[in-house]
């Protein structure tokens, strides 16, 4: 895993450097100061390590950062001196040292930095989410996790603790970069412990009773289904190549996945064709995406998308087209400043 380290330190500076900075290293940003036009101080650390983003930030004066698109990542906030608030789907979460706060930034949510505040930051990209999160459900996810919150300082210890241990370990490079398994296993601790103690739409099914363990011809037909995911294949396929019977392989999947096997390739695929439109370039349509990943029936189509999702495929494509722009358009603005 490539760990790279860069610092941003400015004094007095023109508040345009500073929103470019900050947009290059998480998402682009617009910042203001409460003293318009006022230069202003910022001094960042900054480490990236894969799917995972950790700074330490110190501003000298009162600074507004409005997103202008989606993270894409994870983000908790703590201070380590000074106070921060976080107004995050027209909610405001106030953190103060030795308290944190966790959001997916979205469009219209901003941070508020209170002067001479200094805090320790953590993204995780939201693909790492997700596949940590299927981990811990035992099944795919098909829909937004939308953590927003704050908690009390007993159950934030464990992260803050975590966070600032691997900051100490990350920070410095002089003696070497530690190993792969040893970063990803510091930054998984920490997102499974939070994943753990922050409200999202899963955190029921996180506390449910863990299921037995899968028979293994269940996990042999899903390591099948998920290494030919994009290929037609029928169960009786999938069971012989899990060395099992048609009937087994149902019965087995309803119980310990709670759904039929063309059930669970299903939910896999829709999550790769909603990846895809989300990506899509302009030549690339819905239908020809939906076709790639075996929905050949438009109106079913968009029908089981919108129970999965809460939105139809168009949707997401324009959610997802207005996004882009919103970057190009910061990117525009900031080679015009």
């Amino acid at each position: 895993m490539t760990v790279s380290l860069s610092r941003f330190s400015v004094t007095d500076a023109d508040i345009n450097e500073v929103s470019e900075f900050y947009g290059r290293t998480i998402a682009p940003v617009a910042v203001q100061s409460t003293q318009a036009g006022a230069p202003v101080s910022v001094d960042r650390l900054h480490v990236k390590a894969g799917p995972y983003d950790l700074w330490s930030d110190i501003n000298r004066h009162d600074l507004e950062v409005s997103f202008v698109a989606p993270t894409e990542s994870l983000c908790i906030l703590t201070p380590l001196t000074g106070a921060l608030a976080v107004t995050a789907r027209g909610v405001r979460l106030a953190a103060v040292p030795g308290s944190l706060v966790a959001t997916d930034f979205q469009p219209a949510d901003s941070i508020f930095l209170q002067g001479n505040c200094g805090h320790l930051g953590l993204a995780f990209a939201r693909s790492a989410v997700v596949r940590e999160l299927s981990e811990l459900l035992d099944a795919p996810v098909l829909q937004d996790f939308e953590v927003v919150g704050e908690i009390d300082a007993g159950k934030a210890r464990d992260v803050i603790k975590l966070a600032t241990f691997i900051w100490a370990r990350l920070a410095d490079l002089s003696t070497g970069t530690p190993p792969d398994s040893l970063i990803r296993g510091l930054f998984r601790a920490a997102l499974v412990t939070l994943l753990e103690i922050f409200p999202h739409r899963y955190s029921d099914q996180l506390v449910r009773p863990v299921s037995p363990a899968a028979p293994r011809h269940v996990k042999r037909a899903i390591e099948f289904m998920m290494a030919n995911i994009s290929s037609q294949m029928g169960i009786g396929e999938i069971a012989r190549n899990a060395g099992t019977s048609t009937r087994s392989l149902q019965v087995a999947f309803q119980k310990f996945r709670g759904c039929s096997p063309l059930e669970y390739l299903r939910k896999a695929r829709l999550e790769e064709v909603r990846r895809e439109i989300s990506e899509a370039s302009d030549g690339n349509t819905i239908a020809a995406i939906a076709r790639k990943w075996g929905f050949t029936h438009m109106g079913r189509f968009s029908s089981i998308y919108r129970e999965a999702f809460g939105e139809l495929p168009t949707e997401t494509l324009q959610e997802a087209k207005a996004a882009r722009g919103r970057i190009s358009s910061v990117r525009d603005d900031g080679r015009g400043a």
